[in-house]
């Protein structure tokens, strides 16, 4: 699984990590195996509803079965519930079962 807290990679350049993240995002349609379930925290929620470039490469892996979830308590609190553009929308106690669940966890930050 892969768990994604903050819209872009790294400190620094908000540019360069938002460039990064985009590049991070796209890259997981050419890798194998994909990730059974990609789940998206706190601010990783703008990934899923208003990043159009995020949302189309996000896409390609849900296509492909990736299960993709935001955090429901994440998109209130930014006001972004009605927004969600790829994937659903989920409540912490399925991230702490997936947690609890996964194999293996990859976080890019």
């Amino acid at each position: 699984m892969v768990y994604i807290t903050d819209h872009r990679i790294g400190l620094g350049d908000d540019d360069l990590g938002n460039k990064l993240m985009r590049e991070f995002l796209r890259t997981w349609i050419d890798s194998e195996p994909l990730p059974w379930r990609m789940i998206f925290l706190n601010s990783g929620g703008y990934l899923t509803t208003v990043d159009d470039e995020a949302t189309e490469a996000l896409a390609m892996p849900h296509d492909r079965g990736v299960d993709i979830l935001s955090c429901g308590t994440c998109l209130q609190h930014f006001r972004l519930q009605d927004k969600l553009q790829v994937g659903s929308i989920t409540s912490i106690y399925k991230v702490i079962e997936t947690m609890n669940t996964a194999t293996k966890a990859i976080s890019p930050g």
